[in-house]
């Protein structure tokens, strides 16, 4: 596979979609680097660090890979194979599973913005499924890979789920699908249970633009006027 963008050095972010948060964060992500290339489709990294201590990685965890330059952002998917001891230093040789993929680095910002939406319970093609009621929850974050959501209803890791939100032009609704990545009970203090990670799947470039252009217009719009950004 083309590992055209990366180089020595390269300093990445590991994000663990399937692993619930550590921290504040809505979802679980560390720093670390790549190192060099092993094969074709495979690289090491070197082992990430978390409170001063190595984080250990599980063989075969699905990681997604992130990191830019000024002109763009990249992102790949890769597996765990094994760990590796290299001239003292602790390093992950890792699979790649997909192609890496260059977008725009506007794309994977982050917005803090809380938006009341509904969602359905539905199989990985976004049907839904029978006999199940619709979720109501409220957003603390989105970006065009996915969004933190805050809910009183019960949802699970690796559930599907059909959210809509009103991210087209002038506030008209678009469906998108998702997975759930984690679920986290909040504390007695919230007027909310659940704080759910829902990972993106989109079913069109169309799709995943109208989640990119609605929060890059509302970030801009945030700064003209002074707003939080």
């Amino acid at each position: 596979m083309d590992k055209t963008y990366l180089k020595p050095g390269q300093r990445i972010k590991l994000r663990f979609n399937d692993r619930p948060p550590l921290g504040d964060e809505s979802f679980l992500e560390l720093s670390s680097s790549y190192e060099s290339a092993v094969s074709e489709d495979s690289f090491l990294i070197a082992a990430p660090i978390y409170r001063s201590a190595l984080f250990r990685l599980h063989n075969g965890e699905s990681i997604t890979v992130t990191y830019f330059d000024a002109a763009a952002n990249y992102e790949v998917d890769i597996a765990v194979d094994d760990a590796v001891k290299q001239d003292g230093l602790d390093y992950y040789r890792v699979t790649m599973l997909t192609d890496i993929m260059r977008s725009q680095r506007r794309e994977d910002f982050r917005l803090f913005v809380s938006i009341e939406g509904v969602a359905h319970l539905c199989d990985e093609h976004g049907e839904p499924l029978p006999h199940k009621a619709p979720l109501t929850f409220e957003t603390l974050d989105l970006s065009g890979g996915g969004v933190a959501v805050w809910t009183n209803d019960e949802v699970g890791r690796g559930d599907y789920v059909m959210l809509t939100l009103p991210v087209g032009e002038n506030g008209a609704v678009t469906n998108v699908l998702g997975s759930v990545c984690w679920v986290r009970i909040s504390d007695s203090l919230s007027i909310y249970r659940r704080l759910v990670g829902v990972r993106f799947l989109h079913r069109s470039l169309p799709e995943k633009e109208r989640v990119v252009r609605y929060i890059f217009q509302t970030q801009q719009q945030r700064l003209k006027t002074g707003g939080i950004t």
